[in-house]
């Protein structure tokens, strides 16, 4: 989604990011495709034995919401929403990784 933001300055420098070659609606579904398979890797993390409840339940709430960025973004593909989407996704990794630390200590 970042790529999506600085779209005109890969583009004035010539450098073929995916936002630069194809139209904002489709960048905008692959990112969707991209955030979907990291929120069912990071949903399946649960399934590990050292991992339950204490790292699911918040990082499913936080699935929830990481897609509904996805979604505007797909609906509008615009800066504005990509960066949201930039924003969620750092923070959703980050508790992915805080979560997974909790609970295999708890």
């Amino acid at each position: 989604s970042l790529a999506m933001v600085y779209r005109q300055d890969y583009a004035r420098g010539g450098i073929p990011m995916l936002p630069v070659k194809v139209e904002g609606r489709t960048a905008a579904r692959w990112v969707l495709l991209h955030t979907v398979a990291t929120a069912l890797a990071a949903l399946l993390l649960a399934g590990h034995p050292t991992l339950g409840w204490i790292y699911l339940m918040p990082v499913s709430v936080a699935t929830v919401v990481l897609l509904g960025h996805n979604l505007q973004l797909a609906a509008r593909p615009e800066a504005k929403k990509a960066y949201q989407l930039f924003h969620a996704s750092n923070l959703y990794l980050a508790l992915v990784l805080v979560m997974i630390c909790v609970d295999a200590l708890v």
